[in-house]
């Protein structure tokens, strides 16, 4: 009939219906549970945990700050040392002068005539706007830029890493013994994204100085127009760069297309990306002949930067 019988402070109580019932007993539980405690050993033991626990951690976050701060100041040397080593590159290229006014070279036999095949090699490339834009431009080391003439002497062709955009130039005007002044038309990717990029407007000038050095304006649709300098790695030159290396640089430059860009982007997400697939050689080309470069060449000097 509902009936219950609660007992509290030893008296005995009949109750009817459920709900005294209840009552009745939460009643009996709050009087037990009102007599219980926690040890004080235990609590003890846990506040002797807990300021163990607040000196192991404070410890732990001043070394963390240390190695952070150490790390920071590792960076910060590296970075002047950066800054410092490209100051003097700079000034030591900019101080030098053109042979002539208007990078147009004398013509008298006392003058040396500029010779394509003097500008082969590997060069260390100063460009702050592209160093203090992007950290991970110069995270594998110095920026790179490698030359060498095509086989008939009609062409410069380069390849370059600059950290965040690579790529391949092309020069695009004749190359003269009497100006020392060459222009590039350059295509190559960012590296960050893969997208590719062979616009008209990616224009390189370079005015080449004696003793192996250039400085030079470039244009990348991300920067815009910045300037640059290079000195010849006569170290890193040594052998390198021979007719192979061009045909390689030629077949990765032409590859850069309207239908390789348009096939990349709709598989970017899932096939990444890479030189390859149709080629399209330039009308004038003084070695294809009209036919497309298809020779792989030999390691190109982007892959040695990273294994430096």
């Amino acid at each position: 009939d509902g009936t219950v019988l609660a007992g509290k402070g030893g008296q005995v109580k009949m109750t009817d219906g459920r709900d005294a019932a209840k009552e009745a007993l939460l009643a009996a539980f709050r009087g037990i549970a009102d007599g219980l405690g926690v040890p004080t050993h235990i609590v003890k033991i846990e506040k002797d945990l807990e300021a163990k626990y607040r000196a192991k951690n404070a410890v732990a976050n001043e070394k963390l700050r240390k190695r952070e701060e150490e790390q920071r100041q590792k960076e910060e040397i590296a970075e002047r040392k950066r800054e410092s080593e490209e100051e003097k590159l700079l000034a030591e290229v900019l101080n030098v002068e053109p042979t002539a006014a208007g990078q147009r070279m004398k013509t008298k036999a006392a003058v040396e005539r500029f010779d394509v095949r003097s500008v082969r090699g590997d060069y260390i490339i100063v460009a702050p706007k592209v160093s203090d834009g992007w950290k991970r431009a110069t995270e594998w080391g110095p920026l790179r830029l490698a030359l060498a003439p095509s086989s008939t002497l009609q062409h410069l062709w380069g390849s370059f890493d600059f950290g965040v955009f690579e790529g391949m130039l092309r020069s695009s005007t004749p190359i003269s013994p009497t100006s020392n002044m060459v222009k590039f038309l350059w295509r190559g990717r960012d590296t960050g994204t893969g997208e590719s990029t062979y616009r008209p407007e990616n224009i390189t000038k370079f005015t080449f100085l004696p003793d192996g050095k250039f400085k030079g304006t470039m244009y990348w649709d991300c920067l815009g127009k910045f300037e640059l300098a290079g000195k010849l790695d006569l170290n890193a030159s040594h052998g390198l760069y021979s007719d192979d290396s061009v045909s390689g640089w030629k077949s990765q430059y032409h590859s850069l297309n309207d239908l390789n860009y348009e096939r990349e982007r709709v598989g970017r997400w899932g096939g990444g990306w890479g030189y390859g697939g149709h080629s399209e050689p330039e009308s004038n080309s003084d070695t294809d002949g009209g036919r497309s470069d298809s020779e792989g060449g030999s390691e190109d000097h982007r892959d040695k930067r990273r294994k430096r």
